[in-house]
C-alpha cells in the first residue's frame, strides 16, 4: 500500500477528468509524516526524473 511504500509513489491525476483538491486531501489523509508525504508530492519524482530543482 501507500502507507507502506512512499517510496515508490508519485502523485499523478487524469485532469482534467478528476477532482484534483480530492485527490490531494486523499493523500494528506494518509497515515503517513511529512517527509513521506513530499516524498509522494514531489520528492520521487524530482529523483526518478532527475529534474534539475
Amino acid at each position: 500500500t501507500i502507507q507502506n511504500r512512499p517510496d515508490k509513489v508519485i502523485f499523478g491525476t487524469d485532469w482534467p477528468m478528476c477532482d484534483i483538491k480530492k485527490q490531494i486531501d486523499l493523500v494528506k489523509s494518509l497515515k503517513i509524516d511529512e517527509d513521506e508525504r513530499e516524498r509522494i508530492f514531489s520528492k520521487n519524482a524530482i529523483e526518478v526524473y532527475k529534474l534539475l530543482i
